[in-house]
């Protein structure tokens, strides 16, 4: 400011020199109006979307209206009353969009908006300047309207200490920024400028400049320190999340694998299998569910996917469903598949259950079958209840179950990426009171041999 006083000596003239401090001062302002709005779209603060919007409307009409008492002095000095209804008009605007609740957010983007009024009123400015002719009733009612105006920018300050979303210290700040960007306005008006009042203005509109730029700054940093710490929290969050969902489905399966262990234990205890060969199959399941706590425990690595006979496999799950009196419909196939003979069974287990526990019958079909490609499919399905529609669309999502459903959205998932771990995949479908089919596809010999000849 210093500078521009001995550097242009138009500018030594202290009325002059109020309008050179405003065209010097509002670009600083715009900038800092630009940080709040940086603010604004990190934060996604809705609240403080009017603030934006205020001040960029503010300082970017406040660029071209110093640009335009420089470049056109004596328009602007001839017409202080259109100069000064438009004064009130940019006052009444500012009470306006600060008056807007924070719960109900401004359309549009704040600096787009912002600039857009800012834009109009400069447009409308320039017309009356350039193509009006002067306004003589308001002449003597100048020093007034000027009062009112900087009682309108009060009012505005008020509006944003109280109203706005902002922290309460830069609420303050800005609002104590409205007040001197009034006064500095006011007092460089072509009528009123003088000697005193022309100092005043010009420190007015230092001050609140530099208070501004040092807010929106602040502010700004403060907005990036917290989206990091929110974005820090966020990733914790996540990870306590997946621990749980992890401990959760290890749970489930401890249970599972601990039901099945009762079931065979007080089968084999009770004597109610006569046939030798059902309890060969009881005593399978036995060491199965025990290698599958084993697993679960840490203490038994997984099994690498092999070539593995599927009959073998199912044998004892049949056995167990139909021990507990359930009714299941299977012919062995004599199909060989490739996977781990343990999580093919646990795959199988959980929907033989969930067949059992959320179908609404007691009868099921257990089918295996070739594709065309050389896989092997192994089918669960029932002529129950059925799935809902929504859940069927949530696929095998964490926690996805039907409304009636006492289950806990687990099993199905868990074996979904059992399967995915095999090379295999799971596939269901069903409809409302036509029952549900699940299918685990699992990869063919064939395949896997000729994958292994092609690699030698």
């Amino acid at each position: 400011m210093v500078t521009v006083y001995w550097t242009v000596p138009a500018a030594r003239v202290l009325p002059v020199t109020a309008g050179v401090a405003e065209a010097i001062s509002y670009p600083a302002l715009l900038m800092a109006a630009l940080l709040l709005y940086v603010h604004t779209r990190v934060s996604a603060d809705a609240g403080s979307a009017g603030v934006t919007t205020a001040m960029v409307f503010l300082t970017s009409q406040g660029i071209a209206y110093a640009v335009l008492r420089l470049a056109l002095p004596d328009g602007t000095q001839q017409r202080p009353g259109w100069l000064m209804l438009l004064d009130l008009v940019v006052a009444l605007l500012l009470v306006g969009l600060l008056a807007v609740p924070d719960r109900r957010r401004l359309p549009g983007d704040p600096l787009v908006v912002g600039l857009g009024l800012g834009v109009a009123i400069s447009a409308v400015r320039l017309l009356l300047v350039t193509m009006f002719d002067p306004l003589p009733l308001l002449q003597n009612q100048i020093p007034w309207l000027n009062v009112v105006v900087l009682a309108l920018y009060v009012v505005a300050a008020v509006l944003l200490v109280r109203g706005g979303s902002l922290p309460r210290r830069a609420s303050r700040r800005l609002g104590v920024v409205l007040v001197l960007l009034g006064v500095g306005h006011t007092l460089a008006s072509p009528l009123l400028a003088g000697g005193e009042r022309s100092v005043v203005a010009v420190g007015a509109d230092l001050a609140g400049t530099i208070l501004f730029c040092v807010t929106a700054w602040a502010l700004l940093q403060r907005t990036l320190r917290q989206s990091v710490r929110s974005e820090q929290l966020e990733e914790l969050l996540e990870l306590a999340e997946a621990e749980a969902r992890q401990d959760r489905t290890v749970l489930h399966q401890v249970a599972s694998a601990a039901a099945g262990i009762s079931s065979a234990s007080q089968l084999l205890a009770s004597g109610a299998l006569g046939d030798p060969n059902d309890r060969d199959r009881m005593v399978q399941m036995l060491a199965a569910e025990s290698a599958r706590l084993q697993r679960l425990s840490g203490r038994a690595p997984s099994e690498r996917p092999r070539e593995i006979d599927v009959d073998h496999t199912l044998a004892p799950l049949v056995a167990a469903q139909v021990a507990r009196g359930r009714t299941l419909v299977w012919q062995p196939s004599g199909r060989r598949a490739v996977g781990s003979p343990d999580e093919v069974a646990e795959i199988v287990d959980i929907l033989l259950e969930n067949c059992a526990d959320h179908s609404g019958t007691s009868t099921a079909r257990l089918e295996v079958a070739d594709r065309p490609d050389g896989a092997v499919d192994i089918t669960v399905s029932d002529h129950g209840r059925g799935i809902e529609r929504d859940v069927l669309a949530r696929g095998f999502a964490w926690g996805s179950r039907g409304d009636e459903s006492t289950g806990q959205g687990i099993g199905l998932h868990h074996a979904h990426e059992l399967a995915a771990r095999l090379g295999g995949s799971l596939a269901v479908t069903g409809y409302p009171g036509r029952g549900t089919s699940v299918t685990l596809t699992l990869p063919g010999t064939a395949a896997v041999l000729s994958r292994e000849s092609r690699g030698a």
